[in-house]
C-alpha cells in the first residue's frame, strides 16, 4: 500500500482487522521514519520483541497477535517519555466488535 511519507520522526499503525472484528489474531504493520542512528524497538505485552526491518531512514516491524499493548522505544525521544505506548483500539465511530474479549 503506497502512502505519502511520514513527516519526521512520526509513525502509523496499520492492522489487518479493526481489533475485535475477527476472534484470534490478526496481521499488525507498525511504520515510521527516523534517521538512520536511531535505535528502534518495539516489545508487546506478551513480552515477544518483533523485528524491526530499516531502509534508509523508513522503519517497518510486523507481527500477527490479538489486540495487546505495544510500547515502542526511539533513542530519538526524551528517556522520559521512553517507551511510548502504540494505540490498538477500536476506532469510536466503528459499532459494537462482535468479538469484544479480543478487544482490551
Amino acid at each position: 500500500m503506497w502512502r505519502p511519507p511520514l513527516l519526521n520522526n512520526a509513525e502509523s499503525l496499520i492492522e489487518e482487522h479493526t481489533p475485535g472484528d475477527v476472534p484470534g489474531a490478526s496481521w499488525w504493520v507498525l511504520h515510521g521514519n527516523a534517521e538512520p542512528e536511531v535505535q528502534i524497538d518495539l516489545t508487546l505485552e506478551d513480552g515477544s520483541s518483533p523485528t524491526v526491518h530499516r531502509l534508509g531512514n523508513v522503519w517497518a516491524i510486523e507481527w500477527v497477535s490479538i489486540p495487546q499493548k505495544a510500547f515502542l522505544y526511539r533513542s530519538d525521544r526524551p528517556e522520559d517519555s521512553q517507551p511510548h505506548r502504540i494505540r490498538m483500539i477500536r476506532p469510536s465511530y466503528l459499532p459494537p466488535a462482535p468479538y469484544p474479549d479480543n478487544h482490551w
